[in-house]
This record gives structure tokens, C-alpha cells and sequence, in this order.
């Protein structure tokens, strides 16, 4: 059965890359990097598209979802989940010690004493959203030329010996870009094999 739904996964990321990779790598900044991995949220199994940049010499990294869908449009969440919903639970996987220190090959270092200071996390959450109607499976992606229109949050991550456990502060969330570039509510749902105007889903900068 592991095998059955790795392949299943295996598969589905090949069709999304496919269908939408090419523009999905076009969306990241020069100087950072594409990943595409699964996630659960809700017991339903998710496809999510980052990218990310590591900065080696500051301790520092940064992160932002670009796409998101279900893998199997089959599963069914009860109560359904709201997009502002399901990237808040995704963000907060990506937010987590042993993920970001995988990524970018960096340590959190100890909160004080020798060697102390913090691994900086800059959490870039676009602000512009379209639907891509994928035979019924409703694919998020951020609009076209509004990668400047994002909420950012910093979270400096240090390792607390005493408690023991890691622990973060953050950054007042802040705005950029014009956020009039996307419609302020959701958009109809496409037709298959089309794409909707672009909305906004509300980020913990609103």
C-alpha cells in the first residue's frame, strides 16, 4: 500500500510538472531555487511548489509557496478548507527546525553562550492567486507578474538548551507591492483547462 500511494504521488507530481512546472520555475527570483514536494493537510495529500533561497553567509533563508493542489482530487476534507486555510497549515510545515535546516543545509544555532544567534526565515506569502481547472482538480498558482505582492514575516529560530527545544521570534508582518493588482474577492471557477482571473487570499498581513 506504501508503495502503491508513493507511486501515485510519484505520478501526480510528473503531471503537474508537466502541466505546470515550466511556468512555476519561471516564477522564482534569479537567485533562488525550485522545489516541488507533498504535504498533508487534513489527511488529504497535497502538491506544493516553493521557491527558496539560502544565504550561507548570513544564516538566513527565504521562502514562498508559488502553487498548491490536491493530489488525488478524490479526497474530500469535512469541513472544506479554505485556501487562506490550507496555505496557512502548509506554511506552517515548511516553518518547522528539521525542514528548513534540511533545505538549505543550515544550523539553528544555540539562543545563548558560544557560537549563539538565530537562523533568520523570511516567509514570503504571495498575496495574488489564480485557479487552474485541472479536469475538476482546482490548482492554486500565483498571478503572473505580481511576484512583488507578497506579506512578509521574519522568524529568527535559536535552539533553547534549557528548555530543551527551539524557539523564534518574529517580525510585525508587513506588506509589499500593490495589492489593487488582484481582484479582492474569489473569482468564478474556471472551466476545465482554463484559468481564472487573478483574486486575493488573505494573508496574517491583512
Amino acid at each position: 500500500m506504501r508503495y502503491y500511494k508513493s507511486f501515485l504521488v510519484l505520478v501526480s507530481i510528473l503531471a503537474f510538472t508537466l502541466m505546470t512546472g515550466i511556468e512555476a520555475k519561471a516564477q522564482c527570483p534569479t537567485g533562488y531555487s525550485f522545489q516541488a514536494l507533498t504535504l498533508t493537510v487534513q489527511d488529504c495529500d497535497y502538491l506544493v511548489q516553493i521557491c527558496y533561497q539560502c544565504n550561507p553567509t548570513n544564516n538566513s533563508m527565504s521562502v514562498k509557496v508559488t502553487l498548491f493542489g490536491l493530489v488525488d482530487p478524490s479526497c474530500i476534507q469535512d469541513p472544506p478548507l479554505t485556501p487562506e486555510a490550507i496555505l496557512g497549515d502548509i506554511y506552517a510545515q515548511l516553518n518547522d527546525p528539521d525542514y528548513i535546516e534540511d533545505l538549505c543545509g543550515l544550523d539553528i544555532p544555540p539562543c545563548v553562550g558560544p557560537g549563539s544567534g538565530t537562523l533568520d526565515l523570511s516567509e514570503e506569502r504571495p498575496t495574488c492567486w489564480r485557479k487552474y481547472n485541472n479536469s475538476g482538480n482546482y490548482i492554486y498558482e500565483v498571478c503572473p507578474d505580481t511576484e512583488d505582492v507578497y506579506c512578509l514575516t521574519i522568524f529568527k529560530w535559536c535552539y533553547d538548551a534549557n528548555i530543551p527545544e527551539y524557539r523564534y521570534t518574529r517580525t510585525t508582518p508587513t506588506q509589499y507591492g500593490d495589492t489593487d493588482e488582484c481582484q479582492s474577492e474569489y473569482e468564478p471557477d474556471p472551466v476545465p483547462g482554463q484559468h481564472s482571473y487573478c483574486f486575493r487570499i488573505i494573508t496574517i498581513c491583512d
